[in-house]
């Protein structure tokens, strides 16, 4: 697991005692305002130096995405762990982009936004990491502004990830686009 560091922020003698007057009078006006009536001495700010774990990073291998009316997931964020589970899917473009896969070491993320009512869907997967058993798949999700073509879609993207051991909650993370060109 990847650590980060907190660090005691350095400051100069002057900024020091400038920073350690304001906490002091905020902490006392604080006290005072809440109706102690007695003045009392501004808490120790302590700095914390014990490490703060982060979400180890999970290696996207490729990405492959677009629509697909044979796709049978309703919108969300699915981890894939098997060419069974792929197949139950029922999908011909995941088909096609788990051909290469080696499911000894590799998995399968599908992100999918369902069926939509016009052409100007699109997703894309950006980005996850792990932490502890947790999966968490950050995608965009793009929908038209303005005229669109009256076409019912079902956009996907799927993305070839580093196998996961020990993965059992999958977290999507969506950020919500408009009117933006689909990914090359």
């Amino acid at each position: 697991m990847k650590l980060l560091r907190v660090l005691p922020l350095a400051l100069s003698g002057r900024a020091s005692r400038f920073l350690g007057l304001g906490l002091g009078c905020a902490a006392s006006l604080s006290l005072t305002a809440c109706g102690s009536g007695s003045k009392t001495e501004a808490p120790e700010v302590v700095v914390s130096n014990a490490p703060v774990p982060l979400a180890d990073p999970v290696v996207v291998l490729g990405h492959f995405h677009g629509s697909d009316a044979t796709m049978s997931l309703a919108p969300g964020v699915y981890l894939i762990d098997s060419a069974a589970q792929a197949g139950a899917v029922k999908s011909d473009a995941l088909a096609n982009a788990i051909r290469s896969v080696d499911w000894a070491s590799q998995q399968v993320l599908v992100a999918s936004l369902g069926e939509q009512p016009t052409s100007g869907y699109w997703t894309r997967i950006t980005g996850a990491q792990r932490e502890g058993s947790t999966l968490y798949v950050q995608y965009t999700a793009n929908r038209p502004d303005g005229p669109a073509a009256t076409v019912i879609t079902h956009p996907y993207c799927i993305a070839v990830i580093e196998r996961q051991p020990g993965v059992t909650q999958v977290i999507g993370e969506s950020r919500s686009t408009t009117g933006q060109a689909p990914p090359s």
